[in-house]
């Protein structure tokens, strides 16, 4: 029986997080609680020891993508998937610090989100 992968999503843009979460579950991976903001992702991420999250490094308000990833390694040694429209060289200098499993450029199919999140899973 193949394991399924818990996933949580952090994206500031609702229907946006929704999309997402209706192709991972009917792709069969199993999503946590939706979180909108750094101190949500943390706070969601202690509580439901996700495998993988799914991070928009630009949140709106402070941390950012890049540290919430950073105080979720820590905290519960999930990776991430870091999504973004763009991203200049100090911020991914910076993404690099956390070791992401991988970037995904938006914007992106459900089917691309999918073949990456396999690809990643399938490594873990």
């Amino acid at each position: 029986m193949a394991r399924t992968y818990r996933i949580q999503i952090v994206e500031d843009q609702y229907f946006v997080a929704l999309d997402f979460e209706q192709a991972l579950t009917a792709a069969g991976f199993e999503c946590t609680d939706l979180a909108s903001s750094g101190e949500q992702a943390v706070e969601l991420a202690a509580r439901d020891r996700p495998d993988l999250v799914l991070m928009d490094i630009q949140l709106n308000g402070d941390p950012d993508g890049v540290d919430t990833a950073r105080r979720i390694l820590q905290g519960c040694g999930a990776r991430c998937i870091f999504c973004s429209a763009h991203i200049d060289s100090e911020t991914r200098k910076r993404a690099e610090s956390v070791r992401p499993l991988a970037y995904l450029e938006k914007p992106f199919s459900s089917g691309q989100l999918v073949e990456v999140v396999r690809r990643v899973t399938s490594s873990l």
